[in-house]
């Protein structure tokens, strides 16, 4: 029989499940140049005390895991809700009236604004306390559009805190830990591209994921995310195998080897 090699590429999808443990609608996780499933057991191994050899006579094997470990490139909303156990929570596009500013600053402070991605149209207004003296842009102040910083260049005019007037785009956040942890169901759709792009393909029904360890937020290359994930027995599809094609943990399917 000829050698079988294997290099894998293709796409992962990740689903939630429903009570009964199907999937429901996959989605795709964008690139993922790195995908790994770990299988381990626990041994407890008998040694005999007769021979004076010390010799292993028994294996016994405690336990049987799988963890699956994943690299992301995707920044999406629903990868960083799932890399940071987060929510979603959309603002829409609005405007602040009499928003204060920070007692005692000084040239040089800066100040953030409750909500980013300023628009320029209408000019924000900065003024003193109770509208009166009026701040001017590029002399006393200097406005960070995208990030909403306020930088104070002097305070020459009006009583402070001072208080602004603007108008904001709307927003997409991600709270971080507000989510519990979420069983997934993953799907491989791959290519076996050492066989001649046969498909490959590769489902785990019940994953967890832990967060993501570490993200990169300053890097000269492209960010990563990986994160790592325990594969769950799944009672149900085990007990209802009748055929033997499910297994309790996931299963791999391929075309027949010639």
């Amino acid at each position: 029989m000829a050698e079988i090699y294997f290099s894998g590429q293709g796409v992962v999808y990740a689903s939630t499940r429903d009570g009964a443990g199907n999937a429901t609608a996959f989605r795709d996780l964008g690139n993922v140049p790195s995908l790994r499933l770990t299988l381990e057991t626990d041994v407890l191994e008998h040694k005999e005390s007769r021979t004076g050899n010390r010799l292993t006579d028994l294996r016994l094997t405690r336990e049987r895991r799988a963890r699956v470990t994943m690299t992301i490139e995707s920044f999406t909303k629903a990868n960083l809700m799932m890399l940071l156990y987060g929510t979603t929570a959309a603002v829409a596009a609005s405007s602040v009236t009499n928003e204060i500013f920070p007692a005692g600053l000084q040239a040089g402070d800066m100040v953030a604004l409750n909500f980013p991605l300023i628009k320029n149209t209408p000019t924000p207004v900065v003024t003193g306390t109770g509208g009166v003296g009026t701040l001017v842009a590029g002399t006393n102040y200097r406005i960070d559009y995208t990030t909403g910083m306020v930088t104070i260049l002097n305070t020459a005019v009006g009583t402070q805190p001072y208080e602004i007037d603007y108008s904001y785009d709307a927003e997409e956040i991600v709270p971080m830990f507000r989510a519990s942890q979420q069983e997934r169901y993953l799907r491989f759709a791959g290519l076996n591209t050492a066989n001649a792009n046969k498909p490959v393909i590769v489902e785990l029904y019940r994953v967890v994921f832990d967060p993501v360890g570490n993200i990169d937020l300053i890097n000269d290359e492209f960010a990563q995310f990986e994160i790592e994930g325990s594969v769950l027995y799944d009672t149900t599809r085990d007990i209802n195998d009748t055929s033997g094609v499910l297994g309790g943990f996931g299963r791999i399917i391929q075309a027949p080897v010639v």
